[in-house]
This record gives structure tokens, sequence and C-alpha cells, in this order.
């Protein structure tokens, strides 16, 4: 009865397999995400009993940041969505837009689409593209715990700097924040 339980519930993570090269999120930019997200005032996705994920995004050019936090628990999927202003004489960030969504099933179905389609859980965790002065940075972060009966990651950083060309990650996070966009 568990082996049967235990493939059913781990069909999704079956393909895959996780390359060591990919772990290469240095501990001290792990340090910094940690204190970014204290200073955002943001929860941990760590602390959740069911899957979560959070995009946070910035533009060089800019003092504004944003945090999209998307979670499903036993009867609701939702959406949260934080945009903050950066004060450098308080060093203190703002909240200038805080807006939560409820998203359907299929929302959140297409949600997981992405997430599996892109492979956002065996990516490598860190690409920057050096020589560029300006443009986005990505801090995608994921958590699932219904992995670990498959003995599969259950959680994941993955953060891309400069040039919206380094990989696909980049789409997915743009696919991500279209699911904001147009969620009533």
């Amino acid at each position: 009865m568990v082996s049967c339980n235990y493939s059913k519930n781990c069909e999704k993570f079956i393909n895959e397999n996780y390359d060591e090269h990919n772990s290469n999120l240095p501990d001290s930019i792990c340090l910094q995400i940690e204190s970014y997200l204290t200073n955002l005032k943001e929860p941990s996705i760590q602390n959740s009993k069911f899957e979560s994920y959070r995009l946070l995004t910035s533009y060089s050019l800019s003092n504004r940041y944003n945090s999209f936090l998307f979670q499903k628990n036993d009867s609701i999927s939702e959406l949260i969505f934080k945009e903050y202003e950066y004060d450098s004489e308080t060093k203190k960030y703002e909240i200038i837009e805080d807006n939560k969504k409820i998203l359907s099933e299929s929302d959140w179905e297409h949600l997981q689409y992405l997430i599996y389609k892109f492979k956002f859980w065996t990516k490598k965790e860190l690409k920057i593209r050096e020589g560029v002065t300006d443009g986005y940075s990505y801090i995608l972060e994921g958590y699932r715990p219904q992995a670990e009966i498959c003995s599969k990651k259950t959680s994941k950083v993955l953060l891309r700097v400069n040039s919206p060309d380094i990989d696909n990650i980049i789409w997915l996070c743009d696919d991500l924040i279209s699911i904001y966009l147009h969620t009533e």
C-alpha cells in the first residue's frame, strides 16, 4: 500500500535528476538573500506546511522592488503581491502596494506547469551576466514539503542577475508575473 501511494505522489518528480554543478549558490549570497527578505519583512516560505513559490524582482536603475508570493493550502491558492520602495535616507523599505488575489485551481495548475516545464527544481542556482551594468535581478524560491517522501528537493533558490537573455528561467519569471497581471 505504501509503495502505491509513493508512486502516485511522486509521479511529478520522477524525472528530476540533480546535477551537483547546478548547486552553485554561495553561502554568502544565501545570507544576503535572507537579510534582504528580513529587511522587507517577508515571511520565510520554509516555515509553510504547503507548497509555495516567491519571486522577488528589482531593476538596477530603480529603488522599487516587487514580491510575488504564490501559496496553496488545503482550501485555497493565493497570490500576494507587494511593491516596495527603498528610502536611501532612512535605509528602509516601505510597502507602496499590497495586493492579495485568490487563484483559481487552473491558475495554480498553470503555475505548477510552468515550474516543471522550465525545470526550476534542476536548474543552475546562480547565473550572472558579467559586463552588464543595468538590468533585472530575479530571485525565485520554491518550497514543496510533499517532495520529501519521494527523496526529492523540498526547497530551492535561483538567482538571475542582469540581462534578460541569460536562460529560460527569465521566461519563467516573466510568466509568473503575467499570472499576477491577468488574475482578477
